[in-house]
């Protein structure tokens, strides 16, 4: 790939951040994942002084201001890291940029500085990730809603402060996103599952009964949920996507089927790697990621002109599809 020099100095901090990630895998995995509190504070600095925390989010308020196609360079080097530590150089919900002055006050500008975490929660049990199949609800009342519900594989919810939680809204079940502290009555953590991986942070499951939501923390306002959500799997899944791609071996596709050994022979009998720009479909052999991380880059790039912190949730985006 071809990066400008600002992108190869980037992509330079990135891989410098996950080489210190790394010295603390063995220690992430005998202990099934988390790590202590006060080293996960000392790599939170060291990821804002490389420039690698909060990616997402504009320099203005305290985020990196990386362009979608910039992040995945840096998430494809966090991706080289096991035990999920990609998460402790925090990337907020994207959508946290729609937010009121009052709710960025509170909610958003908090996790640029690292004193509070935010989670999403949108998964059920019965619905999965499809954000349109919820039954979570949210009833008016007095100044506010009574939000109940439940909600499954709510990543960094362990930790987390406060909650995006996605419910219908009213007798129309307009989807709505409300942000909910973890401290609040009625919110409880049932069960925290393991899986077959260890990861710094879980992925917990939360029920919701009766649980007060004031007015002011909707976010985007009733009935922009749906379209919000979508926003947030598609960025998030980009991101899963370029960790992925970074994480991929570095193996060559061997440029003769017929060798049986899968790689032709170059001097003294040693393997030959054929040139990384040569992908697919050519008689010589390609990297498979060569070509998964120009299809990932290109697909940043059409998303380019979708940044949030830019005003109100923009009309083209209630018309997109996830």
């Amino acid at each position: 790939m071809r990066y400008t020099p600002e992108q190869a100095d980037l992509k330079r901090r990135a891989a410098g951040y996950a080489r210190l990630l790394m010295r603390y895998e063995d220690q992430s995995e005998q202990a099934g994942g988390p790590l202590p509190q006060e080293l996960v504070a000392e790599l939170t600095r060291a990821a804002m002084d490389a420039g690698v925390y909060a990616i997402n989010m504009p320099a203005e308020w305290g985020g990196a201001g990386l362009s979608l196609l910039d992040q995945v360079i840096v998430e494809e080097e966090f991706g080289k890291v096991t035990n999920c530590l990609w998460d402790i150089p925090w990337r907020p919900a994207n959508v946290l940029a729609y937010g009121d002055e009052r709710q960025r006050e509170k909610y958003l500008l908090p996790v640029l500085r690292a004193e509070r975490f935010d989670a999403f929660a949108v998964t059920e049990p019965g619905a999965g990730s499809d954000p349109s199949s919820g039954t979570s609800t949210a009833t008016r009342t007095d100044g506010g809603w009574l939000l109940s519900g439940e909600k499954w594989f709510v990543t960094c919810g362990d930790i987390a402060d406060f909650l995006l939680v996605q419910a219908d809204a009213g007798p129309e079940r307009l989807p709505t996103l409300f942000f909910v502290d973890k401290a609040a009555p009625g919110v409880e953590m049932t069960r925290l599952p393991h899986f077959m991986h260890s990861a710094v942070n879980g992925h917990p499951e939360f029920t919701f009964t009766d649980v007060f939501v004031a007015d002011e923390d909707v976010l985007g306002g009733v009935g922009s949920g749906y379209e919000l959500t979508k926003e947030w799997f598609t960025d998030e899944r980009l991101m899963i996507a370029a960790r992925t791609v970074g994480a991929a071996p570095d193996r060559v596709v061997p440029a003769d089927p017929g060798d049986a050994r899968g790689l032709r022979r170059g001097h003294r009998g040693q393997p030959r790697l054929h040139p990384p720009g040569r992908l697919g479909g050519g008689p010589a052999g390609h990297r498979p990621q060569d070509a998964a991380r120009q299809g990932l880059h290109r697909q940043a790039r059409r998303q380019r002109g979708r940044r949030p912190g830019r005003g109100p949730l923009p009309a083209d985006l209630r018309r997109s599809r996830l």
